[in-house]
């Protein structure tokens, strides 16, 4: 989906952040950041895919999704990183239970979309409210090519890919940027000298260094929100320069191999996130440097995530909004602790 498109749907994104920080608003620690993070995520996800609030920041929300959905990614890591992978063979105990969690997401997500398609009273509504309210559905309702039950599917994939991705990316934004607190603080100027008439899509455009220190978080910490890459080749694949044997060889690409190359990343165990900006041509951290393909957390061309547009918006916005509420203050993390605390006195210790 284009930039241009994504951009109306700020204002949606902003509303979410708003309710995110009237409830925390309340809190000096959050015990759980990556949890708190997932509730933000289907808020947002539900908000721009279907227009519905999912009341995910009470004690009852609308629809449960944030449990199961933990709960299923759970299980496929377990069976991701197990030494005898049996669920390949046959349904093992493992297996049952990740099936039983990952229905229950798709029967909420199907009863989600129902709920919606009865507010919509008559067929011939659907283009005006798409081009009215940035209805995410109903675009895609509207769309001749697109069948309903392909629009359910799409749906499903951007709340099960989207939540957990997105919230792991931004637990690890807060993380980063509480151990470089010059960064922290470089952030939060250009923030509130972009937002002085409010988060808007414009104010937005302009938040390069913001940008920078998203990309900069995928680049050192891609393994932990994303997976590597395999194919296998056969006689149908478009060989490169590179001499393989066709039938039955695996190809895997592993991202953070090349994300931890001197040559393209100097100093790549530091969070710089300067490197990313076209504008610094500092020797070592250049932007000219970085090679178009050593990046692409996204990945490429017409199987690249649906989602990386939304993906995108909600961690500016969700980063934005966290460094408006406290201006005056630091935002640091407890890594061990799991806690992420507001403080205007507290820094980080140099071993951190």
């Amino acid at each position: 989906m284009k930039p241009k498109i994504i951009s109306n749907y700020v204002p949606l994104l902003s509303s979410v952040a708003d309710d995110f920080i009237t409830y925390l608003e309340p809190k000096t620690e959050i015990e759980d950041c990556l949890l708190e993070m997932k509730k933000f995520t289907t808020e947002s996800v539900g908000l721009l895919s279907l227009t519905t609030k999912m009341n995910s920041f009470t004690d009852k929300p609308k629809y449960e999704m944030v449990s199961h959905l933990t709960e299923a990614f759970d299980l496929f890591h377990k069976a991701l990183y197990s030494q005898f992978k049996l669920f390949k063979y046959f349904r093992t105990p493992l297996y049952k239970r990740f099936e039983i969690e990952y229905r229950i997401i798709n029967r909420i997500v199907d009863k989600m979309v129902e709920d919606r398609l009865k507010e919509i009273k008559e067929p011939n509504q659907r283009d005006l409210e798409a081009n009215e309210q940035n209805d995410f559905l109903l675009a895609l309702l509207s769309d001749s090519r697109i069948t309903q039950q392909q629009a359910h599917i799409i749906i499903r994939e951007l709340f099960a890919g989207g939540i957990e991705s997105t919230s792991n990316a931004l637990t690890f934004s807060l993380f980063e940027l509480a151990k470089n607190m010059d960064k922290q603080d470089k952030l939060r100027e250009e923030i509130m000298k972009a937002c002085k008439e409010g988060l808007t899509k414009d104010a937005l455009s302009n938040m390069h260094y913001l940008k920078s220190c998203v990309k900069e978080t995928f680049r050192k910490k891609i393994w932990f929100i994303t997976f590597y890459s395999t194919k296998k080749c056969d006689s149908s694949n478009v060989r490169c320069i590179y001499h393989t044997p066709l039938f039955q060889t695996l190809i895997m690409a592993i991202p953070h191999s090349m994300l931890e190359n001197e040559e393209f990343f100097p100093n790549h165990d530091q969070f710089i996130p300067e490197r990313w900006l076209r504008s610094i041509d500092e020797e070592g951290i250049a932007y000219k440097r970085i090679y178009p393909f050593s990046h692409t957390p996204f990945g490429h061309g017409v199987r690249s995530c649906i989602g990386q547009r939304f993906g995108e918006n909600q961690m500016y916005v969700a980063l934005a909004k966290t460094y408006i509420f406290v201006p005056n203050n630091i935002v640091y993390f407890a890594m061990l602790d799991s806690v992420v605390c507001f403080d205007n006195s507290w820094r980080p210790p140099t071993d951190l």
